[in-house]
């Protein structure tokens, strides 16, 4: 069978390797996010068409209701489509991204350990690749649903990011 992860770069297959290193992993979280160290979130698996995050339900996610507080399962959220980005521009040269738009539902109340998941298919490289050759930015939107242990939508979250080819 044909899989798309055997063409990945060497600086991609590096980076991902790096991440699922947790001594690496939580280097990568204290230089760069250490908002989800304080929340307890975990990279569960990645490569670089699906990445997985799990957030706990515990004292440092939840809101005064004893529900996961939104914003940090937007912070999960966010973390699963933007380690796909950084793992796709991986010896690529230098480029820039950022989030300019997010929206959010929410289905059952999150009560428990959330794991979120983006799978991006074929869309993100093919929006790198028109970068590289016209070098315009672009925007995609990656979505990341999260679901709950017993497996029941808990919330999507739709975040766009601008990506830009220096």
């Amino acid at each position: 069978m044909f899989n798309k992860d055997n063409l990945m770069k060497s600086e991609q297959r590096k980076y991902i390797e790096d991440l699922a290193k947790r001594w690496k992993t939580v280097f990568f979280f204290i230089v760069n996010l250490p908002s989800v160290i304080f929340w307890g979130v975990v990279i569960k698996s990645i490569t670089l068409h699906k990445c997985e995050v799990v957030i706990p339900y515990s004292w440092r996610t939840t809101n005064p209701f004893k529900s996961m507080y939104f914003a940090a399962q937007a912070g999960a959220a966010e973390l699963s489509t933007g380690i796909l980005v950084q793992a796709s521009i991986q010896g690529r040269g230098k480029w820039s991204m950022y989030v300019t738009g997010f929206r959010a539902e929410y289905g059952v109340t999150a009560k428990s350990k959330i794991t979120f998941t983006c799978e991006v298919g074929d869309g993100l490289e093919k929006v790198i690749s028109e970068i590289e050759k016209s070098g315009k930015p672009q925007e995609i939107t990656l979505e990341s649903t999260g679901i709950n242990i017993d497996g029941e939508i808990v919330s999507k979250f739709y975040i766009m990011w601008s990506l830009k080819k220096k």
